[in-house]
């Protein structure tokens, strides 16, 4: 029951839902509030989240792999059909990989100072080098 208990909490639950899905009785509250307590169980949830971690990005990093194969299979196929296929799992591939790397945000845009557009004077050289055929 300790085992299924840190599994609920790694997964996300809090103490009291993981203890009920554990199969501990409603009135053991104190009980549950003590198995928080000690080191080897909270020691158990880091395990448990490690092990998912690790997981869970091979099994990411094989589905990349995999949606990158077929789009070079796709791509192979020489129509459009199969371009568009590619390009499709290649988007997939690249939003998976977005989604599992800790990238630095992006910096926000900063509009424009009206000087930025104001129309730039011509002086007469310029208008001769632009305008005047050779």
């Amino acid at each position: 029951m300790q085992e299924a208990l840190a599994k609920g909490k790694a997964h996300g639950l809090d103490k009291h839902t993981a203890a009920r899905e554990a199969g501990y009785l409603k009135g053991s509250h104190g009980f549950i509030e003590q198995m928080w307590e000690r080191k080897d169980m909270l020691a158990r949830v880091k395990a448990i989240k490690a092990t998912t971690a690790a997981a869970e990005a091979t099994s990411i990093e094989a589905m990349i792999r995999t949606l990158m194969n077929y789009a070079d299979t796709a791509s192979k196929a020489g129509s459009g059909a199969g371009m568009a296929a590619a390009r499709g799992l290649i988007a997939e591939a690249a939003k998976l990989r977005m989604a599992t790397t800790k990238t630095a945000p992006v910096p926000a845009l900063r509009a424009p100072a009206p000087d930025d557009w104001a129309p730039r004077p011509y002086t007469e050289a310029d208008w001769d080098r632009i305008c005047q055929p050779d």
